[in-house]
């Protein structure tokens, strides 16, 4: 029986990559969700929880080295059904081959195919975020320069995210060059759409802006009647993070309104009874919050409780 706040630990989690799936699906409603890596690794994830003292994060997840190697799935999500597919990020593409010893990166058309799902069967992509780890399979590069991967897809971003990456904020941004190199071809092939509010992408896949890290951070509700799911993007990257959250990313520009983006999310995910799950866990990590019954908790929590989902309760398949 899962318990709340068990969380995932390397101590309980596979030590090979070999015994992780590169794929998985679920289903919300008459839509099916596939989370898809684009490859794994492992590696300390001190990264995750940015000016917490080692002594309050560690013991949370059972480990007493902060350098204790977490699996890091770098993944998105595909929406089936109403007639459309849709992607929800992108992958990331060749800059993946440069982690040492990662398994599965920059496969990402080969993950689609296995799901039979060509490139010119994409309607859009939501990108939740401009980062080069879920940009980076927008565009191929050729001899002539950069192409569409998806040539049919309109790629939807918030026009905050945009203008972050492609203007002078990110000018000395080191992740900006390649950033630049995914999303300026998209533009000049007319197939960018930008929005500023919560909007409707495709039947049964809204995109929800929660800022805070990046710009324009947004997230995926897919819904089907009363069956939901709320693809999160980087607003969590372990489930630790629905619970604890001012643990940041050291990536987080603007850590405010990323911990207040948090609350939001697990309200709104407590009052839809929505299953949650992110890119960076590994497939499949599904679950529910709800609002914490122990009245011990203690100062900064923001009282919400994460429980694991078993795949099969939502006709889940790894593969």
């Amino acid at each position: 029986m899962n318990r709340p706040n068990d969380f995932p630990t390397p101590a309980t989690l596979p030590t090979s990559l070999d015994a992780y799936a590169l794929s998985g699906s679920f289903r919300v409603g008459a839509f099916t969700v596939h989370h898809l890596s684009d490859g794994l690794a492992f590696g300390p994830r001190q990264s995750w929880f940015h000016g917490i003292d080692d002594d309050v994060w560690m013991p949370v997840l059972g480990i007493s080295d902060p350098s204790a190697p977490f699996p890091l799935n770098f993944g998105l999500f595909v929406v089936v059904g109403g007639g459309s597919v849709t992607l929800v990020d992108s992958g990331f593409g060749p800059e993946a081959e440069r982690f040492e010893g990662i398994r599965g990166g920059n496969e990402l058309l080969a993950r689609l195919a296995e799901i039979g799902i060509a490139p010119e069967d994409v309607d859009h992509v939501l990108q939740t975020h401009l980062h080069p780890d879920h940009c980076g399979g927008l565009v191929q590069d050729a001899p002539h320069g950069a192409v569409p991967t998806f040539p049919r897809a309109r790629v939807h971003v918030h026009a905050a995210e945009v203008a972050h990456w492609t203007g002078p904020d990110t000018a000395e941004n080191f992740m900006a060059p390649y950033v630049r190199s995914r999303i300026e071809p998209i533009a000049a092939a007319g197939l960018l759409r930008t929005f500023a509010e919560a909007t409707a992408i495709a039947p049964g896949v809204t995109a929800l802006p929660l800022a805070g890290h990046t710009p324009g951070h947004t997230v995926a509700l897919v819904a089907d009647g009363d069956r939901s799911c709320l693809l999160v993007g980087d607003l969590a990257h372990h489930p630790v993070h629905f619970r604890h959250h001012d643990w940041h990313h050291d990536l987080d520009v603007d850590a405010d309104a990323h911990t207040t983006a948090r609350e939001t999310l697990c309200s709104l995910a407590a009052s839809l009874g929505a299953v949650v799950t992110a890119p960076h866990m590994p497939v499949l990590t599904l679950g529910r919050i709800s609002r914490d019954v122990d009245p011990t908790g203690a100062p900064g929590d923001a009282r919400w409780s994460w429980t694991r989902v078993d795949p099969e309760d939502v006709g889940g398949v790894l593969r």
